[in-house]
């Protein structure tokens, strides 16, 4: 998964895989995007890789999970 998500650009990182995230995630999925899930519960990543996602296990707030979902990467940055 991380060589996957390493090689990834311009993707979108969905923090949360919680009703709202899996709306999210199936917007972009449909309009062609990929998305990368970043959640702290096993359960809901497991989940989401389930589902087909690229999914990271990790706490959204912390630098080097986001770096591990290929923020610096990632589409639309500010």
């Amino acid at each position: 998964m991380n060589r996957h998500i390493a090689g990834m650009s311009g993707h979108y990182v969905v923090c949360g895989y919680g009703r709202t995230g899996e709306s999210v995630v199936a917007e972009l999925r449909h309009a062609g995007k990929e998305v990368v899930v970043v959640d702290s519960s096993e359960a809901e990543i497991a989940r989401a890789i389930e589902d087909g996602h690229a999914a990271i296990l990790g706490d959204s707030g912390s630098d080097d999970t986001l770096r591990a979902a290929g923020i610096e990467h990632a589409g639309l940055r500010g």
